[in-house]
């Protein structure tokens, strides 16, 4: 087999099997760059209260969680990154903030 290049840009969800099926089945990988991402949404429609969660990859190699929240036609909302070294510490983070929307009694969106 010859030599290929791979450049992506994929969810989480389709991008993690994918790139482990491709790296296990493959030889001769000359460069291989992707982004893989995850996004989650929630709102608390008693209050018009919104959260979002995005989880990324940069072309670094490293793990940064994106919180964004506030109201609904406000102007106040917040956005903070947290940068991590590994997906396993970044994942834990995503999970402890998804535990804590179902708390506070947020709805899923997506």
């Amino acid at each position: 087999t010859g030599h290929w290049k791979m450049v992506a840009n994929l969810p989480y969800n389709v991008g993690t099997p994918l790139l482990l099926d491709a790296v296990r089945a493959a030889s001769g990988i000359e460069r291989f760059v992707v982004m893989v991402q995850h996004y989650s949404r929630w709102s608390r429609p008693a209050d018009d209260r919104y959260y979002e969660l995005y989880l990324e990859q940069d072309l670094l190699g490293d793990w940064a969680l994106t919180r964004v929240w506030g109201r609904r036609a406000s102007p106040l909302g917040r956005v903070t990154t947290q940068g991590y070294a590994s997906l396993q510490f970044a994942v834990e983070r995503l999970i402890e903030e998804l535990k804590r929307r179902n708390q506070h009694r947020y709805a899923r969106l997506c």
